[in-house]
């Protein structure tokens, strides 16, 4: 738990960090969102040490711990590496890197304690594909938002639920999915009015609609015949309704720096309830809750 609550703060720090195009300075908010970001990272690597050090420890009752506990341990060093060799990098693939691998961790950090919690359950392997599949989608939708960040394309489209009148901009092109090209430079109206940027916001908005019908018509078809399940799939399904209202408030705001890292925080907070969906569909497999197991879970 103090793992997830540790990778949280990192998320919501480098969001602000991000979102509000801080500098290299240190003073006000962007100071403090440093500090945070610096010793909320460094408390997680301490910890990942310990963690891996404990499930290797009973790697033999429990390899499945010890396995989730090394991908922590491999996400950790990833990221670490590429905040240090990509400080100053502009690319999407840098913003998409550290946005999805935060993310990532966050969720093998929430998996770790559910699996030290886990007795066994049933076989469910069709309710675990499908849930799997949510959480695909759900890692694209998150992919998806964060090239519009990348790109500065959150102001440009001001209204809802169309972009300013229109469904698809005239003249529109896929080359902002291009992950290495830098972002252009360009401010004020010309910006607001780039087709490129309008069309991978209002991707992003088509493919929040995507997930939140998938996730609630998972909801209707597991309530007959998985009801764990279902409990989590609803969980999800009501978390992606909220966080379509939060995105609402984004546009409405004007893309306001407060309004856009908690539209970022909620999504690392449902990708913990799309984990957790998972685990009632059965994922995590265990012969009960041991006292190693419960050391891990406890940190």
């Amino acid at each position: 738990m103090i793992g997830c609550a540790l990778v949280l703060a990192v998320i919501v720090a480098s969001a602000y960090l991000r979102l509000s195009q801080a500098g290299p300075g240190w003073s006000g908010l962007t100071g403090l969102a440093r500090i945070v970001h610096r010793l909320a990272a460094s408390a997680e690597a301490l910890l990942v040490v310990m963690m891996v050090a404990v499930c290797w420890g009973v790697r033999r009752l429990w390899a499945g711990g010890a396995l989730t506990a090394a991908l922590i341990a491999a996400l950790t060093v990833f990221l670490a590496l590429l905040g240090i060799v990509t400080a100053e990098a502009q690319s999407p693939a840098v913003t998409l890197g550290n946005l999805l691998g935060g993310m990532a961790l966050l969720g093998t950090f929430w998996s770790l304690r559910l699996q030290a919690r886990s007795a066994v359950p049933p076989d469910r392997s069709t309710t675990v594909f499908w849930i799997w599949s949510g959480v695909v989608l759900l890692a694209f939708q998150i992919a998806l938002g964060g090239l519009v960040s990348a790109h500065g394309g959150a102001k440009s489209c001001g209204t809802i639920p169309g972009c300013d009148g229109e469904w698809w901009p005239a003249g529109a092109a896929f080359a902002l999915l291009d992950l290495i090209r830098a972002p252009d430079s360009f401010a004020g109206s010309a910006l607001l009015a780039d087709p490129a940027r309008r069309a991978l916001h209002m991707a992003h908005r088509f493919g929040a609609a995507i997930l939140l019908l998938y996730w609630a018509a998972l909801t209707v078809g597991l309530r007959s015949r998985d009801r764990a399940a279902a409990k989590g799939a609803t969980a999800v399904a009501a978390m992606l309704l909220a966080q379509v209202a939060l995105g609402a408030t984004v546009v409405a705001s004007g893309a306001a720096v407060a309004a856009a890292v908690i539209h970022n925080a909620w999504a690392a907070l449902t990708v913990v309830a799309a984990v957790s969906a998972a685990s009632y569909s059965g994922l995590y497999r265990g012969v009960g809750v041991s006292a190693e197991r419960q050391t891990v879970t406890s940190k």
